[in-house]
């Protein structure tokens, strides 16, 4: 059945991509008060970096108690910092679609944007066109100059929008967290250093399969999907989703389908494109769309119940779901292109095929001509190819089992190669030369 988007659970104090631990202590390492680099430095008198010469303090800005990938990203990048040793002033920068305030993970440390920030290295969790935003606000804590200014931009095309350029050219450092956007950002041909640091990531959370939670059978095929509708339902592409699954299971009463939108309800129903998502899925009744915010633990718990996740996206700078199902265990069927092939492979997911085609999305401006030419392309996945590899895995549950142990211990090794030393030694390359 379809869920109505009026429905919610009830007091729900997290976000689908929420916290990971409300009452988690909170660090020695952030406090008030620190380093500056370059010009800071001769008016402070404080010191530039630790004996060996790397960086020591960070303001960071980003969506750290948004409710949505970017959110998600914005935590674990300052987890990463945290962990890593730093003295960190952290903020969390506010979301115009309303999506703040969700997680509190974080909350005991965050300081306002009406606070100065203490350190000379400022580090952006987020993209181009908002820290233009967050800048022409004069902010007290948003200070650039004499400073060391990076920027963590997602992107899912090979073509970066001509109005980036302006908020890029404010940045000393631009860190891609994954190759495809380094990619993608080096062919803006910026002054600044482009370095690849892969995303960090912990769910914090441990999701457990019940059956009975999600109303559904023990004997049922369970495929899971998600998405947040504000990154585009184009993008996103449910359509090749339903059409695969009808593909795969015209008549198999076993089969279910679970849609999660994050968000849903801050879309107006009256809007084309949900309407149209909400019709397909009710012509079948072995599909379910759940609209619902749930804390992470319940978003992971879904994905860890699922016998396969799919994502069959035009592009992805990253493709959180996706990441996230992997760490729970669960098989993973997605589009083989763009930036999920981070961590990604044929040995430890199910890549589908795909033909490039011109990027047509009338629902949001930014992937138009206009913006960003003629010449962008994504992937059109081949929902024949997935629906095979449906039936394969239902057919031989062995076959995703063993896949996924693979992704399991992956990124197990992506964690254990996922040091700070990328990240701090670019950060001392470019203060040497800010300072000198």
């Amino acid at each position: 059945m379809v869920l109505p988007i009026a429905s919610s659970r009830a007091a729900i104090l997290c976000d689908t991509q929420g916290h990971s631990n409300p009452d988690r202590s909170v660090p020695a390492v952030l406090r008030s008060g620190g380093d500056h680099l370059a010009r800071a430095i001769e008016t402070t008198g404080s010191r530039l970096a630790t004996s060996d010469g790397q960086p020591s303090a960070i303001n960071f800005f980003g969506p750290i108690s948004g409710n949505m990938g970017l959110g998600v990203a914005a935590r674990n990048w300052l987890r990463f910092l945290l962990d890593a040793g730093l003295e960190v002033f952290a903020a969390d920068t506010p979301d115009r679609r309303g999506r703040s305030g969700h997680s509190r993970e974080f909350l005991p440390l965050t300081h306002g944007l009406d606070e100065p920030s203490p350190h000379g290295i400022n580090l952006f969790s987020m993209n181009p066109w908002s820290v233009q935003e967050l800048v022409g606000a004069s902010h007290r804590a948003v200070e650039l100059d004499g400073r060391v200014n990076v920027i963590v931009p997602f992107w899912e095309l090979m073509t970066v929008p001509e109005d980036w350029r302006a908020g890029l050219e404010m940045m000393d450092l631009v860190v891609a967290p994954t190759r495809f956007i380094a990619e993608a950002i080096r062919s803006v041909k910026l002054d600044a250093e482009v370095v690849y640091v892969p995303q960090p990531f912990e769910t914090g959370e441990v999701g457990a399969p019940d059956r009975a939670h999600w109303d559904t059978p023990e004997d049922a095929f369970l495929v899971v999907a998600g998405f947040e509708l504000s990154s585009d339902i184009e993008r996103k592409n449910p359509w090749a989703l339903l059409e695969a699954f009808a593909q795969a299971f015209p008549s198999e009463p076993r089969a279910r389908l679970i849609l999660k939108l994050n968000n849903a309800r801050r879309w107006s129903q009256s809007d084309r494109s949900l309407s149209l998502l909400i019709e397909a899925c009710a012509r079948d009744p072995r599909i379910r769309l759940l609209v619902d915010v749930l804390p992470y633990r319940e978003v992971l718990s879904l994905y860890a119940t699922a016998d396969v996740y799919v994502s069959l996206h035009r592009a992805e700078g990253l493709g959180l779901g996706m990441l996230e199902a992997m760490s729970v265990g669960t098989p993973v069927v997605s589009t083989g292109w763009s930036g999920n092939l981070d961590y990604m492979t044929p040995a430890n997911s199910f890549l589908v095929d795909y033909r490039m085609v011109p990027v047509r999305a009338p629902t949001l401006k930014v992937y138009s001509p206009e913006v960003l030419g003629p010449k962008a392309r994504w992937a059109e996945p081949d929902p024949a190819h997935a629906a095979d590899w449906l039936r394969r895995l239902a057919a031989d549950p062995a076959l995703g089992r063993h896949r996924s142990e693979r992704a399991l211990a992956d990124l197990a090794r992506r964690r254990e190669a996922s040091e700070p030393s990328a990240l701090l030694a670019a950060l001392q390359r470019v203060a040497g030369r800010e300072s000198g």
